[in-house]
């Protein structure tokens, strides 16, 4: 529980960084896209430019959940610079590394909406196996605009937000990459932008927040409500703004890392367009339209581009988490990959949507 002050937000960071600090350090210890991120930002003349107009951008737009780094860094006893890069990941990973770390394919989302079920599923997936460092952050928010309580399952070091997430308004959300064509060599973190989702009151809330002027990076928001019994895929192309566009869904569909709404240049990822072919192919096997049909799909392991990844080449990524939340049951069921595939195992967790 924190006030919604500066303080408040700052202690808020503190907490989050002593209670998992050995999670954050082990993480951080053995991460090689980390450290190529923060020899990047340190000892590269257009590295540290972005940084820092990052860096600027971010605090000035959203200084509360600045500190929320700051003291993040404080509470796990990391330099404040490492854990800002942890936070930049998207935006510095497109202008740091070689074409081939650029565009690794991240997330494989699933929504159904008809009359019995509205259900919103989502893999997490990371190139690092990170199944047993992620965790989950529960507040509560008090002040003058009221109570806020949320919960959000995040990687190491990240703010709450990113990734699979859900408020006492009933909103949830998870997100996934896009690769455009064009970024911002600065602007605004994405993660910012997802910590500022965690506030709202409502799916039109949600896309005004989410499509915030000045995004350096694009990025596809995965937005349910419980109130409103809705599903829409929202996606944010760079810079933001006017820069989106979004729909609702009805009846059953597949979102990877791959503009399907927004017109927008992109890059092409041979995993997304294998994960949409076998979400095609199940469909006309047996139609995904129901919860556990969501989950069979979320583990799925068939093929070299599977849609429940364990980096088994050519595939590049471990599914780290499967997450499906039920509206009209008002549940988020959760298996941490610890134990195996969804398909064959109990989750690990179910959590009331407030």
């Amino acid at each position: 529980e924190f006030q919604d002050t500066p303080e408040g937000h700052l202690h808020f960071g503190q907490r989050i960084g002593s209670t998992f600090k050995q999670d954050i350090a082990r993480v951080f210890n053995q991460d090689p896209e980390l450290q190529r991120l923060v020899d990047f930002s340190r000892h590269n003349a257009t590295g540290r430019k972005i940084f820092q107009e990052l860096v600027s951008t971010s605090n000035s737009t959203f200084p509360l959940y600045f500190l929320e780094i700051v003291g993040m860094a404080e509470g796990a006893s990391v330099d404040l610079d490492i854990m800002l890069v942890n936070n930049f990941r998207e935006e510095l990973v497109q202008f740091s590394s070689a074409a081939s770390y650029r565009h690794i394919s991240k997330c494989s989302t699933v929504f159904v909406h008809n009359n019995f079920t509205v259900a919103l599923g989502h893999n997490d997936d990371w190139t690092q196996n990170w199944r047993n460092a992620s965790y989950f952050v529960l507040g509560r928010q008090t002040g003058s605009g009221g109570e806020l309580k949320f919960g959000s399952w995040v990687y190491p070091g990240y703010l709450p937000g990113m990734d699979l997430t859900w408020n006492s308004y009933g909103l949830v959300y998870a997100v996934n990459s896009l690769f455009p064509k064009k970024y911002e060599l600065g602007g605004l973190g994405t993660a910012f932008v997802a910590r500022d989702l965690l506030r709202a009151t409502s799916i039109k809330d949600a896309i005004q927040i989410a499509g915030h002027q000045g995004v350096s990076s694009a990025m596809s928001y995965n937005l349910g409500s419980t109130t409103e019994l809705m599903l829409v895929e929202l996606e944010v192309g760079t810079g933001g703004g006017s820069n989106k566009a979004w729909q609702e869904i009805k009846g059953s569909s597949f979102h990877g890392n791959e503009f399907t709404v927004l017109d927008s240049p992109q890059f092409p990822d041979t995993s997304t367009s294998q994960r949409a072919k076998r979400f095609r192919a199940m469909q006309q096997e047996q139609p995904i339209d129901n919860a556990a049909r969501v989950v069979d799909f979320l583990g799925d392991t068939q093929g070299d581009w599977p849609v429940y990844r364990n980096k088994i080449a050519p595939d590049d990524c471990y599914t780290e988490v499967t997450g499906l939340f039920d509206l009209k049951a008002r549940t988020f069921t959760v298996w941490t990959g610890l134990n195996g595939n969804p398909k064959s195992t109990a989750p690990d967790f179910v959590f009331r949507i407030f």
